[in-house]
């Protein structure tokens, strides 16, 4: 745990802060004709934020407002959902002015409102088939009818109202760099008036930045939904500004920018490539504004616009310390010719680039080369060297097939740029030469996953001590950049959008710079340990030790936003600021968890403001932590609560206050310990012809519920026993056995198998899949490593591995693969599930319920059968000998199902919710009669349902 709990009566004697304000309620009457859910902005989990038809009906009863805490100067995002339920014409959505409690208006804040555009996009990692497209979260734009998505397609209104398709598939091969007036796509300036048909949903963007000379306090305004001129509808919002501004960041920020000016075309284009002179000024702007102060410059050596490529740096406020440059080639040429003209080519450069402060000038080798390939660049890099310039190259950590960079150049770079996921070791080794390591590729540049961003480019990147970072690409267009289908391999690489003027930002966009905020919040409570080392302060211990634990916290598991509120409430401490007003506090959304194995349960609740965190029960429970990790300081809260006896519910009082003195506020809640796993509803119905299956169950422990399916439910393995006895809860009783060093461990919940990659594993004898079979294996699997950390591929199960030198998946005997390594984190359970019926282009895989197509390299191949099926290996199991493979799976499993049929991504989605209290299933029948079924589950209290019909 990180939090020190010893912290909790320093913070109640320090601090009375305010970090949210009071909440504005709503002096209008909820009405009907739309409903609001303020949502969680930057998440991966889109899907599951009521877009589609599954928006809660009570949302009414859950108050909608947004909070912000934010620093001088800083950009804080928030998000809210508006659901229509009748159709809505022309609804406008405004913000009221900021002010502070006695009514004095903040000047020079902003409050930013878009709407998060969905459309169709191609699926995660650089390539992907054409005709695999999914719905997702991306645009952030002020006019809602910018884009139609509908029917797979994409359209895009152009400056004159025509909508042009830009979803087509096609065989484009090269970036198209359209002109500005043959492609005039341009955003509006403000938000516009919306429409809504009955049943859809919009998710709004707001985003909330600060002067720098703003002072701290608290302050307040109001969203209004206007209809026919009158106010509708209302969200309050509440702003805290911290007393503190942010320091830089100890990483260097920077991206891959591809944009670059000519002599013949002042006008630019709508690309990623040819920008006129205001587009290029508006993208460092908005680049600067998300924390990436040091982009690439592609500007071409013979263009001779290099000195004005550097003056629009200059007005961007980019950094002078160091340029990346990429527009002369310091590779050999086709003969193998070292120009005499390379070393004045590059004090030529240097020297432009002095102009403006700039001391380094990194040059850019052959990029991702390899081998001899690599090495034949060595006299190149000397000559540049000798002319005063650095090197830098793109490339890879070692792999089993591969030598990585280091191994071939003996870090002669003097920054490499690495491939692929953070390496403690790999950072350690070029540093002891003396040499920099950003880092790219982690995961592909522009994929819509805002809190993967966020997590890898911030605290993970400072975790694993590297200097900085160079995603590839800002923008890259492969073929025409908003159309995610034209060439026949890669996906577009945005994470902005280009238009007649300026970028249109992106999700992702804005998830990475909160991973730069994350940094820079830990660089200025580092800088504040820097200098209180020589005075005697009880908080400076307090947060070193805790420093020193997030060093080595497993922060792919930790919630980024309150390990954020602990920094910044350490700030605070060490600042020695606190506030002393007495403010009404409100404490909301009490929520208790479902019950653990371990008899343990999360009792979570909110506050308006800074408090304290207070738990009380009559029953013999233990309160083994508070605030879970996430500090007294921060305003959400959450109890473990420990020694839970099964049937005996427990009611408990929850408590905050501001300071010692000020009164409590409190309010009581039920702990359910009810072990029952009750089987609530069946039901058959009819809808859009299609009969449709609906099947329900609860429980107040946490548990795993499947339907059984005319017994296509070949295998459950739940691995709960504390023998080597495996025992299969379907209807077939199959065999199952621990092999090698396999062994009864952890689970995801309960019980699971422990594999250490040396050879252990489990088989399942009685399972045998034809060639070309239909089949769907699904489970929870834990990563303790992956493939490429020991450069050697590891199996999931017979048949299926992942490769060392990408971390894809791919089938045994095939080259087809899944670009699924970029959503999966080691150390946390992740539900895996791969389905197909027939040959590979049928294969599909679910990674936490989000879809990953495959990418076939040829023809469509077969699957090869499997006779009798191993978790944890890929290889086969023959003769009951176990080879000393060292391909095995390194981590830990659970709840492995194996199914004869296709699961729906409806069902592949109710197993990944598993353990959320309600399971709901709705699925298509196959044969068009109601069909033989079996509700199956199992809970953390050992109970079991079968209910039949």
């Amino acid at each position: 745990m990180l939090m020190n709990l010893g912290l909790q009566g320093v913070f109640r004697r320090l601090f009375c802060l305010i970090l949210l304000g009071v909440l504005l309620s709503s002096p209008l009457a909820a009405q009907s004709e739309f409903e609001i859910k303020s949502i969680v902005a930057v998440t991966d989990n889109y899907k599951d934020n009521y877009f589609e038809q599954d928006y809660p009906e009570s949302i009414s009863d859950i108050p909608a407002r947004l909070n912000f805490v934010v620093t001088p100067g800083e950009y804080e995002p928030a998000s809210f959902v508006l659901h229509a339920n009748s159709q809505i014409k022309g609804l406008n959505v405004r913000v009221t002015e900021l002010s502070d409690p006695e009514g004095n208006l903040l000047t020079g804040a902003n409050v930013d409102i878009r709407i998060v555009k969905r459309w169709y996009q191609r699926n995660v990692g650089s390539s992907s088939p054409q005709n695999i497209r999914y719905m997702t979260s991306e645009l952030l734009v002020y006019d809602d009818t910018l884009i139609r998505a509908e029917d797979g397609k994409n359209f895009l209104k152009l400056e004159n109202g025509k909508y042009v398709d830009i979803s087509k598939s096609g065989q484009t091969k090269k970036s198209i760099t359209p002109s500005p007036k043959k492609f005039p796509v341009r955003d509006a300036n403000s938000l516009q008036p919306i429409d809504l048909q009955v049943g859809e949903s919009r998710q709004f963007w707001v985003t909330l930045h600060t002067e720098v000379n703003t002072p701290a306090g608290l302050y307040q305004a109001v969203i209004e939904f206007v209809q026919d001129g009158d106010v509708t509808k209302s969200i309050p919002v509440a702003v805290e500004v911290l007393p503190f501004v942010l320091a830089d960041p100890p990483i260097e920020y920077s991206f891959y920018y591809r944009g670059y000016l000519a002599r013949n075309n002042s006008f630019g284009s709508v690309s990623s490539e040819l920008k006129s002179e205001s587009q290029m000024l508006a993208d460092l702007q908005n680049m600067y504004e998300h924390g990436v102060k040091n982009p690439t410059v592609y500007q071409n050596f013979d263009s001779g616009l290099l000195d004005r490529v550097m003056q629009l740096r200059s007005e961007a406020g980019m950094h002078k310390e160091s340029l990346y440059y990429l527009g002369l080639d310091i590779g050999p040429n086709k003969e193998g010719f070292l120009s005499p003209w390379l070393g004045q080519n590059v004090q030529e450069v240097r020297s432009v680039a002095a102009k403006y402060g700039v001391s380094d000038v990194y040059f850019y080798a052959r990029d991702e080369t390899r081998g001899e390939e690599l090495a034949y660049q060595f006299p190149f890099w000397e000559a540049v060297k000798k002319a005063g310039g650095k090197v830098m190259s793109a490339g890879w950590k070692n792999t089993t097939k591969y030598p990585g960079n280091f191994e071939v150049t003996g870090a002669k770079e003097d920054l490499f740029v690495c491939n692929g996921a953070y390496s403690l070791a790999e950072a350690q080794r070029w540093h002891e030469k003396g040499r920099l390591i950003y880092s790219y590729y982690n995961p592909v540049g522009g994929i819509e996953l805002p809190q993967t961003w966020r997590r890898n480019y911030g605290l993970l990147l400072w975790q694993a001590g590297y200097d900085g970072a160079m995603p590839y690409a800002w923008q890259h267009s492969f073929g025409d950049g908003w159309n995610d289908f034209d060439h026949p391999q890669y996906r577009d690489h945005n994470f902005t959008y280009p238009t007649v003027d300026r970028p249109i930002d992106t999700v992702q966009w804005e998830g990475f710079r909160e991973g730069v905020d994350d940094v820079r919040y830990l660089a200025t409570l580092l800088a504040l340990l820097d200098d209180t080392q020589s005075k005697d302060s009880p908080y400076a211990s307090d947060a070193r030790a805790w420093v020193d634990q997030l060093r080595i916290a497993p922060l792919a598991q930790l919630d980024l936003d309150n390990i954020r509120a602990q920094t910044a409430a350490y700030i605070l401490a060490l600042s020695g600021w606190s506030d002393n007003s007495q403010v009404p506090l409100e404490l909301t959304d009490l929520n208790v968890s479902q019950v653990e194995p371990d008899g343990t349960a999360e009792v979570s609740w909110r506050t308006s403001l800074r408090a304290t965190t207070g738990y009380q029960s009559s029953a013999a429970t233990e309160v083994i932590s508070l605030s879970s990790a996430r500090g007294p300081g921060t305003i959400n809260h959450v109890v473990t609560v420990a020694g839970l006896e099964p049937g005996k519910n427990v009611a408990f009082t929850v408590s905050s206050g501001v300071s010692e003195t000020s009164d409590l506020t409190t309010q009581s809640g039920m702990i359910n310990t009810n072990t029952k796993i009750s089987f609530i509803d069946e039901s058959v119905v009819v809808d859009n012809t299609d009969l449709l299956i609906n099947f329900s169950a609860r429980s107040d422990y946490r548990s795993s519920v499947a339907v059984d399916i005319d017994q296509t439910l070949l295998g459950w393995w739940r691995f709960s026993e504390s023998t080597d006895e495996l025992i299969d809860l379907s209807s077939w009783a199959h065999e199952g056995a621990l092999m090698g060093n396999a062994e009864i461990g952890d689970g995801w919940f309960g019980n699971g198998v422990s594999l250490k990659g040396d050879g252990g594993f489990v088989s399942l004898p009685d399972i045998e899949i034809a060639e070309n079979g239909t089949v769907t294996v699904e489970g929870w699997f834990r990563f303790h490593s992956f493939a490429e950390d020991k450069a050697q591929s590891m199996g999931l199960f017979s048949g299926f591995y992942q490769h060392g030198d990408n971390n894809y998946f791919y089938f045994s005997g095939t080259n087809d693969r899944f670009p699924a390594g970029p959503l999966l984190t080691k150390n946390i359970w992740h539900h895996i599930a791969v389905i197909w019926s027939g040959d590979v282009a049928t294969a599909k895989m679910y990674v936490d319920g989000r879809l990953v197509p495959i990418t076939i390299q040829g023809e469509p191949e077969e699957i090869r059968e499997i006779d009798g099926l191993n978790i944890g290996r890929s290889v086969g199991y023959f003769g009951g000998l176990i080879s000393a493979v060292k391909n095995t799976f390194n981590g830990d499993i659970d709840e492995i199902r194996v199914w004869s049929r296709v699961l729906s991504e409806a069902e592949v989605k109710a197993s990944y919710n598993s353990g959320q209290g309600s399971h709901v299933f709705r699925m298509k029948n196959q044969s068009g009669a109601e069909p033989d079924w079996t509700m199956i589950g199992a809970n953390a209290a050992d109970e079991y349902i079968l209910q039949e019909p």
